[in-house]
């Protein structure tokens, strides 16, 4: 119960600063963007660097059975939210649809951009949920079972150690909510070990988000230092409960 408490006290205390943009996604999908939610939805969620990208013309791999364009994706992990990495190294592997480069059974160049799927360059610091094939809500993918980045929101950039998600506003608005990388973080940490009481966080920035009128939510620091505490206690009483 003071969890509850001290989640209310924080909703009515606390100040949002606002600056404005716009974002564009359906609202049929928008119970998958929250953190939480995406968090659930993947294998393996991770914090990194992008350090090389490989074009690759696979074959069998859409829906009906056809090939085409992709890229293999390697970045360099920093922190891992939910998962494990491969076979004890701090490197991740994960294909992204489409690409540019040469198919080698034809010797034509292909380049193919996919809708709702994240850009990435190398050196660029970014936020990834990722998938085994399998259904992923927007299409059958990859049997096969390679790691794959959802569609969506699936990739966010790391910008001044903010990371970009996705809330409900006033009006049903879908907007942009910056967070601190730490929060972000421990919150999806939290989330893994109980998800309820990560839920109670997590309703906090929901309730900033929705009473403020803007596109673009900013976390406060102050209110990130609090909303961390609150996540780290989760982490911290579930480890002392396996300590015992």
């Amino acid at each position: 119960m003071k969890y509850v408490v001290s989640i209310l006290m924080l909703i009515a205390l606390c100040v949002v600063n606002v600056s404005f943009g716009s974002i564009g996604v359906s609202r049929d999908n928008l119970d998958r963007y929250s953190l939480l939610k995406m968090v659930e939805k993947c294998e393996l969620v991770v914090t990194g660097r992008v350090q090389s990208m490989v074009f690759v013309h696979r074959t069998n791999v859409t829906p009906a059975g056809g090939g085409m364009p992709t890229t293999d994706v390697t970045i360099a992990v920093d922190d891992v939210i939910k998962g494990t990495p491969n076979a004890g190294e701090d490197l991740v592997t994960f294909m992204i649809e489409g690409g540019k480069g040469v198919n080698p059974e034809t010797g034509e160049v292909q380049h193919l951009k996919v809708t709702l799927q994240g850009d990435f360059k190398v050196g660029e610091d970014v936020l990834v949920f990722l998938r085994q094939g399998g259904a992923d809500g927007y299409h059958k993918d990859y049997a096969h079972g390679r790691l794959h980045i959802i569609p969506g929101f699936g990739k966010s950039p790391i910008k001044d150690d903010m990371v970009g998600l996705v809330y409900e506003g006033a009006g049903q608005r879908l907007k942009l909510t910056k967070v601190p990388v730490d929060l972000a973080v421990t919150l999806g940490q939290a989330a893994v070990l109980d998800k309820d009481r990560a839920v109670l966080v997590e309703n906090v920035i929901k309730a900033l988000v929705l009473a403020d009128t803007g596109d673009t939510v900013s976390i406060t620091p102050a209110m990130s230092v609090v909303l961390t505490q609150n996540a780290q206690r989760i982490i911290d009483d579930n480890t002392e409960s396996e300590s015992d």
